[in-house]
């Protein structure tokens, strides 16, 4: 029934050399972690081009549109302060003031920033829509 799958000691004509279990075994393993890090970086990428597009959607742009706005076009009343650090560290966690396409007022919660060097030409920080919120409340 099993042929010569039995015989002892194996048979390298049948179950093959060290050598080539090693390359086998390697191959495979190889192309698991490859389809691994390929699935986990696709994920990651989705998530955040999910987040830049509620962005854009709050302010009532396309994703790509958004990207090639300067600060003082996504604030509704740039401050004249000396850098983007100094408005991001003066705004940290308080209620701003977006300019949305259309003209209209989108205030949302700014969150401190993330990622924020002083050398640095970006900053990292997140949004929360707060404008419903705020007109059911009357202010």
């Amino acid at each position: 029934m099993w042929g010569d799958l039995w015989h002892f000691p194996f048979w390298a004509d049948v179950w093959g050399t060290v050598a080539s279990w090693f390359g086998a075994v390697g191959t495979v393993a190889s192309v698991a972690t490859a389809a691994f890090y390929y699935v986990k970086n696709q994920r990651r990428e989705e998530k955040a081009q999910a987040r830049h597009t509620a962005f854009a959607e709050m302010v009532g742009c396309e994703p790509d549109e958004v990207l090639s706005r300067r600060f003082h076009q996504i604030f509704h009343q740039a401050p004249a302060l000396e850098s983007l650090l100094s408005v991001l560290h003066a705004f940290a966690n308080t209620v701003v003031e977006l300019a949305h396409k259309d003209g209209s007022v989108v205030r949302a919660l700014m969150s401190r920033s993330a990622a924020m060097r002083a050398d640095d030409q970006f900053a990292l920080a997140a949004f929360q829509d707060l404008t419903e919120q705020l007109w059911e409340e009357g202010r």
